[in-house]
């Protein structure tokens, strides 16, 4: 019995080392076998140039940001957007794996480059100027990684662009057509289109119409879809055009505007679910109940045009990311500043309901309020909805029911109690910042799970207070201070907080790196308090330091969309890809070799046997063989545009 126990083990370790090899051996072959340095060659090879030269494919690249089979299928099996349909017909399709943290900017240009944001530099959207307090987008200026366009345009392709993401200012391609992101009907000018030629041409154009949508816009009377609309049909009229007019080689057109309307009104199309429950007004649901499904059907006409002006091409269709409800805690982030405050190292004009109240407590026409730990946060929290909806009598009628205000105190203190009032109706937030009595400042980047902080430096920034020689050692001292933080139960406010290493001290052309980098520990949310060190007797409200953008009832998921359909694509073929796959993918069909420092790979498999057959070579890197810097101003922060990112949940303030 012992032997055959023996040989049962012995039995059973063979099997088990003969499993772990074959495991070995697949893991390679999946994650490994693309890693391998692939043999490349030179762009200048007769054989590479013929290749190029001799490639007639076309490819018409459209991107829908936000757009997800969630909808796009159902609507297909409704018969209502043949458009995308037909495509699908003739064509590979499947999920578009994106790359958190999903931000717009970033991927967009991922997509454009074939490249991580590490290496493109578009990483947010927004970033500080140098020299300054300014926030500005970040646009084509910042970009360091060659475009799709600037290769296929430096090998002699003629190329079209119209309204890709961050891709401002208009740049200038031999024998191609530039209109820049963010192009209106108040925009077009020479900064927007490239050549000039067609700035008057863009300018003669009738614009698309859509009757069914136009008759929905009426029922809505929104300003957000109707705008959505306008802005829309002139990227689709411009795109028409110059496909009908210059049948470029290349030609990349975006359209942002599903994902505008996904984040305002997916709450109307699916109000309820298991985790969230958003409030409507009586009548909204009946009102706004079809925008989501109408401005997707709408956006399957636009690329139906572009499609038939089109004719011969290859077009692939992608999303930056998908889409789907969002709710506490996922909506929920810190708002640095407002931390920065409680911490002492920054300071904000004006005073807080906080002091406002603390200062008539002193004053003796104010009693404290009962709850003793931050209750004054609270109060202000209580009242801040009143001072709004009701104003100032509403506010000392809950003061008085608190047992906070005598009715005698009630006239002689009227002008300060409105003064409260009127502080309150504006919000817990301040955007005025004391720069005088500022040490440390964040900017508009929470979506980046890894956040940012800047020293306000003398010599550097315009008032800067911190002297430049004590420049590491307040570094230290802050990110000290950030991981003493602790909430009542001991878990710590911050996973991160550490010096930048890529960081000079002084800017060094237009990048501005923080100085500090910070990553929120997420799993405090639900916490009552955060206290500063051990036995703080005046514990910050966790609640004081966060922010919600709790009008915005969809947001981004991981999962978007992609297909490509032509006559040299397999027939409805699912293949899932991922972010980094569509540029060179793009590359080699039009005949280039694709880089070898691009981590995405050739989805050959989503085409007919013939084209499949075609080789793929690589160069080193594109970035040196095409070019790639953008010289311009980056763009100014305009205040439609911040309201814009505000009104999607992109930035706090």
């Amino acid at each position: 019995m012992p032997s055959e126990s023996k040989i049962l083990l012995k039995r059973v370790g063979v099997e088990l080392a003969i499993g772990l090899v074959l495991i070995g051996l697949l893991s390679y072959h999946l994650y490994f076998r693309f890693r391998s340095k692939p043999t490349t060659v030179q762009l200048t090879d007769p054989q590479v140039q013929r290749e190029i030269k001799g490639n007639s494919g076309k490819v018409l690249l459209i991107g829908l940001d936000g757009a997800t089979w969630d909808v796009i299928f159902p609507l297909i099996g409704q018969g209502r957007m043949p458009n995308l349909e037909a495509l699908l017909e003739h064509g590979a399709r499947g999920v578009l794996q994106s790359v958190p943290p999903l931000i717009s900017p970033a991927i967009w240009t991922s997509l454009a480059t074939g490249q991580p944001r590490e290496v493109h530099g578009i990483t947010n959207f927004l970033t500080k100027q140098p020299f300054s307090y300014r926030e500005v987008p970040m646009a084509s200026v910042y970009r360091r990684a060659p475009a799709l366009w600037n290769i296929a345009a430096g090998q002699g392709k003629k190329v079209a662009v119209v309204n890709w993401n961050a891709a401002f200012p208009a740049e200038a391609l031999p024998g191609g057509v530039f209109v820049a992101e963010g192009i209106s009907p108040e925009r077009i000018k020479f900064s927007y289109i490239q050549p000039a030629a067609w700035v008057d041409k863009v300018l003669s154009l009738t614009l698309l119409r859509d009757l069914e949508l136009e008759a929905k816009l009426s029922r809505w009377d929104h300003p957000v879809p109707a705008k959505a609309y306008d802005l829309d049909r002139l990227v689709a009229t411009i795109s028409r055009e110059i496909l009908l007019d210059e049948r470029p080689d290349l030609m990349m057109v975006y359209f942002q505007h599903i994902d505008v309307i996904s984040h305002g009104f997916w709450k109307y199309r699916w109000p309820l679910g298991l985790e969230y429950r958003y409030p409507l007004e009586p009548g909204e649901p009946e009102r706004f109940g079809d925008v989501v499904e109408s401005y997707y059907q709408f956006t399957d006409r636009l690329v139906g045009e572009l499609v038939r002006a089109a004719a011969g091409y290859t077009v692939f269709v992608v999303s930056d990311h998908g889409f789907g409800p969002t709710y506490p805690p996922q909506n929920i982030f810190i708002a640095l500043d407002h931390l920065l405050e409680r911490l002492g190292f920054l300071a904000y004009e004006g005073a807080t309901c906080e002091e406002m109240v603390a200062g008539l407590i002193r004053e003796g026409v104010l009693r404290k309020p009962e709850i003793k730990t931050a209750g004054i946060f609270y109060l202000c929290q209580d009242l801040e909805p009143l001072a709004r909806a009701q104003g100032l009598k509403a506010v000392a009628g809950e003061l008085m029911r608190r047992g906070m205000l005598d009715r005698e105190k009630l006239e002689p203190a009227a002008e300060k109690l409105a003064g409260l009032t009127e502080r309150l109706a504006r919000g817990h937030f301040r955007e005025k910042v004391n720069w005088r009595s500022t040490q440390v400042f964040n900017i508009e980047d929470f979506h980046d799970p890894v956040q940012g902080l800047y020293l306000n430096l003398q010599g550097r920034e315009p008032e800067g207070v911190v002297p430049e020689d004590k420049y590491d050692g307040f570094r230290k001292e802050v990110c000290r201070a950030l991981k003493r933080l602790r909430t009542e139960n001991g878990l710590p406010v911050f996973v991160r907080a550490e010096p930048n290493s890529r960081k000079r001290k002084l800017p060094v052309g237009q990048e501005d790196p923080p100085d500090i980098l910070v990553q929120f520990n997420r799993e405090v949310l639900g916490r009552e308090f955060i206290e500063r060190g051990r036995g703080d007797q005046d514990p910050i409200p966790l609640a004081a330091i966060l922010w919600s953008y709790s009008d915005v009832s969809g947001d981004h998921q991981p999962r978007g969309i992609w297909l490509v359909s032509g006559p040299a694509t397999a027939g409805f073929e699912p293949l899932d890809a991922r972010l980094f796959d569509v540029a060179p993918t793009v590359l080699w069909f039009l005949g280039f070799p694709v880089a070898a420092d691009m981590p995405g790979q050739v989805l050959t498999e989503a085409f007919a046997p013939e084209a499949r057959a075609r080789p793929v070579r690589y160069v080193e890197s594109w970035t040196p063989l095409a070019p790639a810097r953008v010289e311009g101003e980056a763009p100014g922060l305009s205040e439609e545009t911040k309201e814009r990112l505000k009104a999607l949940g992109y930035i706090q303030k």
